[in-house]
């Protein structure tokens, strides 16, 4: 097809993948500074060596239909979308005899697609599926759904006291697993869903996040230096290894808050700095207690406007300084 509308990428090869796992010496828990009686008595159960080799195949189908906003994840710095059908899919074949541990099948899937809705605004979604099929059945089975909602809506003002630049983000998901892998679980807290709580507070097989943030742009480019935001959120989410319908009954905690972001538009891909104010609404397994306010301190913004798959195997690089 038209390179410029559509692009089908194959492609194939040979995938090595080996996971070792071996129970923690005192001289690991003294390299990450770990006291073994603060652990949980009942402790966790040690994942099994897994290794797969074998020949990969994989299709891509990216339909362009790229859109152009700023004020989204980086103040005045342009930001391009695709909106157009995104799919993907990979197989590997892993038998015994090419050195894998047990003969094994392997799929991952991901389809998403975008929308122009009125003005400026805009929405993306995306759905993924990968599992593993050995002899005994399936493990690792991972569904997960994503959805998006940009509205750079400019501009506001009162009795012309100008009130800055607004975009209002919205971001939700929902992970599904069956059969997760031991060494693997989904992770809330402070650092990327619940601002409210500790970092990794809330762990399990299953996760939703609902992230509501009005982003603020107040002074572009101050001293041809930095620019100054502020940010109005809520945030709710959890994650549990109960049934889905108690996660949402029973695990599902929330905060609210407001922020100060520092942008620096001579920087490369002009990085952010955040600070936020958040108070949780429920008392947290942490020992945060409700309307206990936390200051966090971080670089990047909370959640961005890449979805997962954009996000796979990108490098994330920041520092996080919550209390």
């Amino acid at each position: 097809g038209d390179p410029s509308t559509e692009v089908r990428r194959f492609s194939m090869g040979l995938s090595y993948l080996s996971d070792s796992f071996r129970t923690a010496t005192a001289q690991d828990y003294e390299d990450v500074n770990v006291d073994p009686a603060s652990l949980r008595p009942e402790g966790g159960e040690l994942a099994e060596d897994r290794k797969f080799v074998g020949p990969v195949l994989s299709y891509q189908y990216i339909e362009q239909d790229f859109i152009r906003r700023n004020y989204v994840d980086r103040f005045s710095r342009v930001e391009d979308f695709n909106l157009g059908q995104r799919f993907e899919s990979s197989a590997q074949l892993a038998p015994a005899f090419f050195g894998s541990h047990d003969d094994a099948f392997l799929l991952r899937t991901a389809y998403g697609d975008g929308y122009r809705l009125r003005d400026r605004s805009f929405a993306r979604w995306e759905v993924t599926a990968e599992t593993r099929l050995l002899a005994h059945g399936f493990e690792n089975t991972v569904f997960s759904a994503e959805g998006q909602y940009i509205a750079p809506f400019g501009p506001l003002e009162w009795k012309n006291i100008p009130f800055g630049n607004h975009t209002l983000f919205i971001r939700s998901f929902v992970d599904y697993s069956i059969e997760l892998d031991p060494d693997r679980e989904f992770l809330a807290g402070g650092d990327n869903i619940l601002r409210g709580y500790d970092a990794r507070t809330f762990s399990g097989d299953k996760r939703f996040a609902l992230n509501i943030e009005d982003r603020v742009h107040m002074v572009e480019n101050l001293y041809d230096f930095f620019s100054l935001g502020m940010s109005f959120f809520a945030d709710i989410g959890g994650a549990s290894n109960e049934p889905i319908r108690e996660l949402f009954a029973n695990e599902i905690y929330s905060d609210v808050g407001f922020g100060l972001r520092i942008g620096f538009p001579r920087s490369n891909g002009e990085r952010v700095v955040r600070i936020d104010i958040a108070a949780p609404l429920r008392d947290g397994p942490d020992g945060s207690d409700s309307w206990e306010f936390r200051v966090i301190f971080s670089g990047g913004q909370l959640f961005g406007s890449q979805l997962g798959t954009e996000r796979l195997l990108a490098d994330r690089v920041g520092v996080d300084l919550g209390f």
